[in-house]
């Protein structure tokens, strides 16, 4: 062989390995990609625009996310009012969604949430169901979402009571019934269950649901929490194990309802490369700002696509670069880095937001400043014609007025001083009670009780009279609590079981000098329905809550925490299990309302601190309302800071 074919051979030879070797890599490389892609506008808040969903449709098929379940919880005929069609100009929307999805090359999945109200043993609210969906799949849909998520744990009807044992054979007859339904019609179905976590729920639940319905039929979860700092392979291979499936991976990322008072515009982090094998996909839940939420959901985008070599810092670099330019990205970096963490993580203007942390006047000054700087150069003639810079400054500035107003409120506010070293701090004690000394014959009547002794509780809207006081008395190691509640409209049907309706929920802090801002296993709680029968009806126990709940409920400007008992209450911590076992409570109905009486014996302990929320409805115009009344002077229920001190003699 002469020399110049020996080099074609050569030549040759090595262009055919290096051929080989990329399109291996490309193989290998789409065989480690996650099977689905997407976004779920699953958040509580304003629903996007129909400007805003239509954009991000589009920014969807540009980075490659390649399915959007429309699931607003606040869209009404979504979730509160499923039963009533689209119509008109909402309904004409969906048209436009179809159509730019498909020009997107996006899949469109429209989301029915009925869980809150559905009879799962009817047939009449079944066939309301297939007929709401009917309507959609018309109109054009080819892919259905039923979500069971954040409703009753427990069957709430006596007809379902009846047919089924418990929640999940309800769902499995659901379930499979639609799924039938729409797979005569060549209609997809994914459903995401009522426990979608590890940190809740019922095991059995997620086991009969698993075993019951078609192994084809997705079932979204959301990790180890409800908005995990991390989400491994192991975590995706023990939910599988229970769902009989690989689960769908309903990553809440970057969403911020749980934490309103911040945008969240950081990299995914914390995701294991390995769920591409261990799910059947990745769907990430975003904020009620669409345009903000791109930045983050470019990066799901690329860790989507290249799981294993995925370059958080990169990409969120890219992220920034691809929707702004590099203009753009210099003026929005630095204030985008002040918000480039999590709702696992502080952020500096966490202090503002949570009662009990230290603030750093001149830090949260400073970082004020920047943010009305860089709003100010954002508005400057060179953005004009930047068109996502223009479309994310009017969801910048609300962000920008509240943490201002929470500042200057904070500042002027008497119950905060400022220390030596420049921090601004709660002060617990200008809310202190002090506690009469007499006992009380506990019957429910208030008889004994002075007038001069109730305090009233601050309503959540303005109205005249006040209609809820409390008094407290400590004799003989026993607390007495008195409660009258005046309301023209007596204990309201509400389908959510303990969640939702009249109720009292009292805490007892038996440790009012700790440094946690939230809900401790050793904190005394109580919920209590008004009289209704013979024998008061009320809840007590111990709340366990995860991480991601704990930071939640101290932060977000909560009223009451009811809703989280069936999730996260346990038994009685051994700490105050004497407070259980001496209880007594006793309740009267009158003409204008009710009253309560509670007697808790506590031991020996000379501190203590409460916290007082009661829910009461009352019908004014015709209208029946829904009201919380409040011991705290901060509407934060869930934050010990916010409990009141008693002083007990």
């Amino acid at each position: 062989m002469d020399r110049s074919n020996f080099s074609r051979y050569v030549i040759a030879a090595v262009t055919a390995v290096f051929l080989l070797a990329v399109f291996a890599y490309r193989v290998y490389e789409k065989s480690q990609r996650f099977e689905m892609t997407g976004v779920v506008e699953g958040f509580y808040g304003n629903p996007w625009s129909h400007d805003a969903r239509v954009d991000m449709i589009r920014f969807m098929g540009d980075v490659g996310l390649q399915h959007y379940f429309y699931a607003p919880k606040d869209d009404p005929f979504h979730r509160q009012q499923w039963r009533e069609p689209y119509t008109g100009e909402h309904l004409d929307r969906f048209k436009t969604y179809i159509r730019e999805a498909e020009d997107a090359g996006v899949t469109l999945w429209y989301a029915i949430s009925p869980g809150l109200s559905i009879v799962y043993s009817s047939e009449e609210d079944y066939q309301d169901l297939l007929r709401k969906l009917n309507d959609m799949i018309n109109l054009g849909v080819g892919h259905v979402a039923l979500f069971l998520d954040d409703v009753p744990e427990r069957l709430q009807h006596e007809g379902d009571k009846a047919r089924f044992a418990n929640l999940a054979e309800a769902h499995v007859y659901l379930i499979n019934k639609l799924h039938a339904d729409l797979k005569s019609r060549g209609i997809e179905l994914v459903v995401c269950p009522t426990t979608y976590t590890a940190a809740w729920g019922n095991r059995d639940y997620v086991r009969i649901l698993g075993e019951g319905i078609a192994r084809e039929i997705p079932l979204f979860w959301t990790g180890n929490d409800i908005a995990p700092a991390r989400i491994t392979r192991e975590d995706a291979r023990y939910w599988a194990q229970l769902l009989n499936r690989k689960p769908l991976l309903w990553d809440n990322f970057p969403v911020n309802d749980f934490e309103t008072w911040r945008p969240i515009v950081g990299p995914l982090d914390g995701r294991d490369p390995a769920l591409s094998q261990n799910t059947r996909g990745i769907i990430a839940n975003p904020m009620d700002a669409p345009y903000l939420s791109m930045i983050p959901l470019y990066t799901v985008a690329e860790y989507a696509r290249r799981p294993f070599s995925y370059d958080q810092s990169a990409a969120w670099r890219r992220a920034i670069e691809h929707l702004a330019g590099n203009e753009g990205y210099q003026v929005l970096r630095p204030l985008l880095l002040m918000y480039a963490d999590y709702g696992w993580t502080d952020n500096v203007f966490t202090p503002l937001f949570t009662p009990g942390r230290s603030l750093n006047i001149q830090t949260i000054s400073e970082a004020l400043d920047l943010f009305d700087d860089t709003l100010d150069e954002l508005r400057s003639p060179r953005f004009n014609d930047n068109e996502y810079i223009q479309n994310i400054i009017p969801e910048l500035e609300p962000f920008a007025l509240a943490s201002r107003a929470r500042f200057d409120f904070m500042m002027a506010d008497g119950m905060y001083r400022v220390d030596p070293e420049g921090f601004l701090v709660f002060q617990r004690s200008m809310e202190e009670i002090e506690a009469g000394h007499q006992p009380v014959n506990v019957d429910g009547s208030l008889n004994e009780w002075r007038a001069e002794e109730f305090r009233k509780l601050t309503p959540s809207i303005v109205l005249e009279p006040e209609r809820v006081q409390a008094a407290f008395r400590f004799y003989d190691d026993t607390l007495y609590v008195a409660i009258s509640v005046e309301t023209n409209v007596f204990m309201p049907e509400y389908p959510a079981g303990w969640s939702g309706g009249d109720q009292i929920l009292l805490i007892l802090d038996q440790t009012p000098r700790r440094p946690a801002t939230w809900v401790e296993p050793t904190d005394f709680m109580m919920l209590i329905r008004p009289p209704v029968g013979s024998e008061p009806e009320y809840l007590t126990g111990s709340m366990y809550l995860t991480p991601f709940s704990q930071r939640g409920i101290s932060d977000i400007t909560m009223r009451t925490i009811s809703g989280f008992f069936e999730h996260f209450m346990g038994d009685i911590h051994p700490n105050i299990a004497p407070l259980n076992q001496g209880l007594r409570v006793a309740q009267a109905r009158s003409q204008t309302g009710y009253t309560t009486e509670i007697a808790i014996p506590l031991a020996g302990q000379q501190e203590i601190a409460v916290g007082l929320s009661v829910n009461s409805a009352f019908r004014q115009d015709d209208t029946t309302r829904n009201v919380n009344f409040m011991l705290q002077h901060r509407p934060y229920i869930g934050n010990a800071h916010t409990w009141v001190p008693l002083v007990l003699r």
